[in-house]
């Protein structure tokens, strides 16, 4: 048995496969596309699986979600390919064949992709309301539990498609943006790790975000945490009902860090209910005002996820010098010894 981790190289984006082998029989979620610059190598990669079990688009920010647009327009067949799809909100998207109606971006493309392929039978069970009180769902040997988003915030984002379509027609959504000042970038490079983590304060991430699909994959005593971009208080308020049911920290193999290390994504109580010594981090740097990962994700992690004096690694599917081509502070020569750090790798065995 075996669980694999492919966080393809989608840019400042998210694109990742989970395959679960047993007993030579494969499941696999694939979750999230990447942005419009890698979409045409996401999809290719993602025809060439074949048969996938879940298909998760977390949420509909652009760096998400346009590899599964292309995929879904090059998919073609007589049977069903994709057996779930989980992708909230896409079927009130007003869609229609010849009028482009949505305010959130490539929403309406997914949409519309979607409708025409359940109608073919390429896809099959279509989820649009996928929340943390859900419960667990099994596909053959994994055990999911949906983490982000609430009930609650389902229901926001359903109100906020329709009051901004209202309001704004065609343009995008403001909340999609969240910047970040490059001079604090750079006045945290002059700082320690202890410093910064002793220093830390939780900040707020956009709603968009908070809307996030978040997940704890298990397989054969293997855990799983992949993240999105959700709001680390929505995950921790999950996290704490299973720790509660459980009676212990829970045990997780990997952790895919929310919003690529954003500080904004983070908070203490997140690494307080987990025991979990590896990371994993799916961006190139960041783009316009972004600066991903945040040197104080790092600090806060070598500060708080340290237990028994097991060693930390950090798992980055690009170079780390061509993270820190943007973030050139990001973390020293004599800081990475703290880590073992592992980067430009694509596949991880757990």
């Amino acid at each position: 048995m075996s669980v694999k981790i492919c966080s393809l190289r989608a840019a400042h984006g998210d694109a990742i496969i989970v395959e679960v082998e047993i007993e030579n029989s494969f499941y696999r979620i694939v979750i999230d596309g990447g942005p419009e610059s890698t979409q045409d190598v996401v999809a290719e990669k993602l025809i060439n699986l074949g048969h996938i079990d879940l298909l998760v688009l977390t949420h509909y920010d652009a760096d998400h979600i346009a590899g599964l647009i292309r995929f879904l327009e090059k998919l073609r067949g007589e049977s069903c390919i994709i057996e779930r799809v989980w992708a909230n909100c896409a079927s009130i998207v007003d869609y229609d064949d010849e009028e482009y109606v949505s305010a959130y971006g490539d929403a309406y493309k997914l949409s519309n992709y979607l409708g025409r392929l359940k109608r073919t039978g390429l896809i099959g069970d279509w989820s649009d309301c996928v929340t943390s009180e859900m419960g667990r769902v099994t596909i053959g040997p994994i055990q999911i539990d949906v983490l982000s988003p609430t009930n609650n915030i389902q229901a926001e984002l359903l109100k906020r498609y329709r009051d901004y379509i209202e309001k704004e027609g065609l343009e995008d959504d403001p909340d999609l943006e969240e910047n970040v000042s490059y001079g604090r970038v750079q006045c945290d490079a002059t700082k320690s790790l202890s410093y910064l983590a002793y220093a830390f304060r939780p900040s707020s991430t956009t709603f968009m975000n908070k809307s996030s699909i978040a997940l704890r994959i298990q397989a054969e005593g293997r855990s799983l945490l992949l993240l999105g971009d959700a709001d680390a208080n929505v995950v921790t308020d999950s996290l704490s009902e299973i720790v509660k049911a459980e009676g212990k920290p829970i045990n997780v193999d990997l952790i895919k860090m929310s919003h690529h290390g954003s500080k904004a994504n983070i908070n203490r109580k997140l690494f307080e209910l987990t025991n979990c010594t590896r990371f994993l981090f799916t961006t190139d740097g960041g783009t316009g005002g972004a600066y991903h990962p945040d040197r104080q994700t790092l600090a806060c992690i070598e500060a708080w996820s340290r237990k028994n004096d097991c060693p930390i690694t950090l798992y980055f599917n690009y170079p780390l010098r061509t993270i820190m081509t943007r973030n050139p502070g990001l973390i020293s020569d004599e800081e990475r010894e703290k880590f073992i750090i592992v980067d430009n790798k694509n596949e991880i065995m757990i």
